[in-house]
């Protein structure tokens, strides 16, 4: 279950005839803006479904992240198939990028449709994942790069030209739908867009020229007799092995948006800040709308960092931490620079949040290198034991499994080649020298200071918006 099959490798069982039909669609110009719309529409189709798949059973989606959505998922699955394996722990390194959800999808697919507990045939096969999505996603992932540190490149970026513009619906989806409930109005416009969507795209594919005997012969090569859509599945494996022709080409940023409508939960109300000493210069105007500007670098924070201290209306509502935050994070600083509660400009460390697998696995090794001592394990860890919680509300089994995790995370941050402030542990961060739990307020951001007064000044939110909007480039992280 799971494996993404590679399809239109065997055609020899369609006819001569068939055959030059299908390569015709696809080398003709005449027909190439029908399949270039049907690409389109499916792109489109699937972003909601996976919008309404992903948020389905959330009832406050204040922290919504897809991506941990998924991590959870893949956390249950007990699969002991290679592949899942790697792709797992490709997507544990990956979060955010197009290939890592790509190459997850099949395996957690049966699981999100399930939770949609539609009886009714005809709407399961609306809004439930199919293989035609499946199919969708590898083909945005096509051109996802690698960067020098072997992590895959997941920037959406406003050129063009890039082939970081290719939509990530990760960070789309990630944007659209945090901060906003999934209640009866959210539901009924994604509902509508899956319907019309659905409706568009089988008119396409009925339009094209292709007899029935030999769409019949089409779906049996690429071995989909038994999808709810075979054919659209069936077109769509087969572009996606075409080399010639430009499949992402309506699929880049821009191209289309996540229909959800309505209000967030919300509203961005932004004052004017009272202290003198810390007040920034008011910027023009960026691109005619001041207030967009702000949220999109709010989203670009939020998709990149995390919306664990802060909601996105805390960020619009700090003019000045939005703008150290993003101004850290375009430099890949470890910190930011904020002024203290004295009004001094302080340097303070910038939580990671996505550092927990590689922590467990360092601590992990270390503990179990202990099991041959005749002393054990716990006598040698005993301070970081100490340090565990309880787990009171687990089985015995539970609770032993946990702490020792728990443990492991502390020897990862304290002792590993990385070492940490904090670690993440359950959707939850930790002090790694208290082993405290750091509740979700703005506040903790401010938990560790570096340095008073530094010498390097912070970026006045006229200064950012006067750089950033320097660069038309701007790849909205």
């Amino acid at each position: 279950m799971g494996q993404v099959q590679s399809y239109a490798d065997d055609l020899t069982s369609i006819d001569r005839s068939c055959l030059e039909t299908i390569k015709e669609l696809f080398e003709k110009d005449k027909f190439n803006p029908q399949i270039q719309k049907l690409l389109k529409l499916q792109g489109k189709l699937t972003l909601h479904r996976l919008a309404w798949a992903t948020s389905y059973d959330e009832d406050n989606n204040r922290d919504f992240k897809l991506e941990e959505k998924i991590d959870s998922i893949l956390e249950d699955l007990n699969n002991e198939d290679p592949n899942f394996i790697e792709a797992k722990r490709l997507f544990e390194k990956n979060k955010l990028s197009r290939t890592a959800l790509a190459r997850v999808l099949p395996y957690i697919k049966e699981t999100l449709n399930a939770q949609l507990d539609i009886k009714d045939p005809g709407l399961r096969e609306k809004y439930s994942i199919q293989e035609s999505d499946i199919k969708l996603l590898a083909i945005l992932a096509e051109k996802e790069a690698k960067k020098s540190n072997g992590l895959f490149d997941h920037l959406l970026s406003k050129t063009p030209q890039s082939d970081n513009s290719i939509l990530n619906f990760t960070k789309i989806i990630n944007s659209s739908m945090r901060d906003r409930p999934f209640d009866e109005r959210t539901k009924q416009r994604i509902k509508k867009q899956i319907e019309g969507l659905t409706t568009e795209i089988n008119k396409i594919v009925e339009s094209l020229p292709i007899s029935l005997e030999c769409k019949s012969q089409f779906i049996a090569s690429c071995k989909l007799e038994d999808s709810p859509s075979p054919l659209p599945s069936a077109l769509l494996n087969f572009i996606e092995d075409l080399d010639s022709f430009d499949k992402q080409a309506n699929l880049r940023y821009g191209d289309f948006w996540l229909h959800v409508g309505g209000k967030k939960t919300t509203k961005a109300k932004i004052p004017t800040p009272p202290d003198e000493s810390t007040k920034v210069a008011s910027p023009p105007p960026a691109q005619g709308d001041e207030k967009t500007y702000e949220e999109k670098l709010a989203d670009q924070v939020l998709n990149t960092y995390s919306p664990y201290f802060f909601s996105k209306r805390e960020l619009l509502e700090d003019k000045e931490l939005l703008f150290a935050l993003a101004t850290a994070l375009d430099k890949k600083h470890d910190h930011f620079l904020y002024p203290n509660k004295e009004g001094k400009l302080t340097k303070f460390y910038l939580p990671e949040t996505y550092n927990s697998k590689d922590l467990e696995s360092y601590g992990m090794k270390k503990y179990n290198s202990r099991n041959n001592s005749f002393l054990g394990p716990e006598f040698y860890y005993r301070d970081y034991l100490a340090l565990a919680p309880k787990f009171e509300d687990q089985d015995q089994k539970s609770r032993i499994n946990l702490k020792k995790k728990f443990v492991a995370l502390l020897i990862g941050a304290n002792e590993g080649p990385n070492k940490q402030k904090l670690f993440e542990f359950r959707g939850k961060l930790y002090n790694a020298k208290t082993g405290e739990l750091i509740p979700r307020e703005k506040n903790n951001i401010f938990l560790f200071p570096l340095e008073e007064d530094p010498e390097q000044s912070s970026s006045s939110y006229e200064e950012y918006v006067k750089s950033d909007l320097k660069q038309k480039e701007k790849a909205w992280e």
